[in-house]
């Protein structure tokens, strides 16, 4: 369409000279060369004009593009996106891509677990209203999201009992609620996934009942999980005692339950 118009205005400008034109056939000549000129002019000019508008408009594209973004996935600065996993694992780690898979196996599925856990497990079929670009720009990703996390939810753990079909109450299990009390997640009863999980979802001290203990009972709720609940992001020295007794306590049962008893007696 472009390259019409141009022929377009050459023409009009070629049949403004005809009644001009005179026998004087050097001066008639300059004048059509002048005019020719010209339109090659404008047409180099106008093309230098579109070239540049657009090596601007690409740079600017560039500039707008976050560098946590991985080069290998496309960003639209028009239309932002979250993390990929891949993305989130490097800025947890603070990273590169090639640095993260090199990695040892446990290290990067530690790192895979907590970016998957982080973008869609807390979410759920809920929406995602966290805002991405400030956590990836905190200097402490996983302290940003989490703490997203808890803006979006504000959770509560809540004791929930579990009832046969006779009615009978079998089992009090702990859970995450948002500010709705709907149910986002159950606590495990594995102290290093509960805390992860509590973490994760952005929980803290507040988050858990002063009388959780009071509303526990006895027997139907894992002793060392409530004892941990109780705890829960009051101190670090007394919550790692609740762990390491939690785990020993693991280890103990498990090996007076694998080691036959003739053998047990012999240690």
């Amino acid at each position: 369409m472009q390259i019409i118009n141009k022929i377009d205005q050459l023409i009009e400008s070629l049949n403004t000279l005809k009644p001009s034109l005179s026998n004087d056939d050097k001066l008639d000549t300059e004048k059509f060369n002048t005019i020719l000129k010209n339109a090659l002019e404008i047409s180099s000019s106008n093309q230098e004009t579109s070239i540049h508008v657009q090596m601007v408009s690409t740079q600017e594209k560039q500039d707008k593009i976050p560098s946590w973004v991985d080069p290998n996935f496309s960003y639209d600065p028009n239309n932002p996106r979250k993390p990929n996993v891949l993305e989130l694992m490097n800025a947890i780690s603070q990273t590169s891509a090639k640095e993260v898979s090199s990695n040892h196996d446990q290290t990067n599925l530690y790192l895979r677990n907590q970016a998957t856990e982080l973008l869609y497990g807390v979410v759920g079929s809920n929406k995602d209203t966290r805002n991405w670009s400030e956590i990836m720009d905190s200097d402490k990703v996983l302290d940003a999201a989490r703490l997203e996390t808890r803006a979006m939810y504000d959770p509560k753990v809540k004791l929930k009992p579990n009832f046969n079909g006779s009615g009978a109450l079998i089992e009090q299990i702990a859970v995450i609620t948002d500010k709705d009390e709907n149910v986002l997640r159950a606590v495990p009863n594995n102290l290093n996934m509960a805390e992860e999980t509590l973490r994760n979802f952005g929980a803290t001290r507040s988050s858990v009942p002063t009388d959780i203990k009071d509303n526990a009972i006895p027997g139907k709720l894992d002793d060392n999980l409530l004892n941990f609940l109780v705890k829960f992001d009051m101190d670090s020295e007394e919550v790692q005692s609740v762990l390491l007794q939690a785990t020993t306590d693991a280890i103990s049962k498990r090996s007076t339950t694998q080691i036959p008893t003739e053998e047990y007696e012999k240690l």
